[in-house]
């Protein structure tokens, strides 16, 4: 059997992994984000920055990221422009994931941090993902009911 790498040019482009940005902190739910007044990227719906105390756990992973140890090192400002995913915990339910295109740290004391949250897609696209989704469901539901009646058929005996 031989080696496999997942950068081998025998691997498809469909099946190479989708990178997923990790999680970089858990916090409580605090409502919806408020949009942005100042709007610069037609098409996206964009938000302004929340400012969050986190626990020790997650502030420490922040403060253990590369850039800002060396940001830190050199007396520069704390902040990184990299894409992470922040858990936001609701009551009740599961746990939203919104994405962030930035964090800065404010206050190492207190481990306040400021979140830049990603811009999203507009109205427009949020109505096309709407349909998508509905089509999805109509395409599933008329699958299922396919399987059944070619199930049923099967067990009866009948050849088509």
């Amino acid at each position: 059997m031989g080696s496999f790498s997942l950068f081998s040019p025998s691997r498809k482009r469909a099946e190479q992994p989708v990178c997923m940005p990790c999680i970089i902190a858990t916090i409580a739910d605090f409502g919806e984000l408020e949009k942005n007044n100042t709007q610069n990227l037609p098409g996206f719906i964009q938000y302004k920055s929340t400012v969050h105390t986190l626990d020790k756990k997650d502030f420490d992973r922040i403060r253990g990221l590369t850039a800002i140890r060396l940001q830190s090192q050199y007396g520069l400002p704390l902040e990184i422009e990299r894409e992470f995913r922040v858990r936001i915990w609701v009551n009740g339910e599961a746990p939203k994931f919104y994405h962030i295109y930035g964090l800065k740290i404010c206050n190492i004391e207190n481990m306040v941090v400021r979140f830049f949250w990603k811009p999203s897609p507009n109205n427009k696209g949020e109505e096309d993902v709407g349909q998508k989704t509905e089509n999805n469901e109509t395409w599933e539901k008329l699958g299922s009911l396919l399987g059944t009646i070619i199930s049923l058929m099967t067990n009866s005996g009948d050849k088509f």
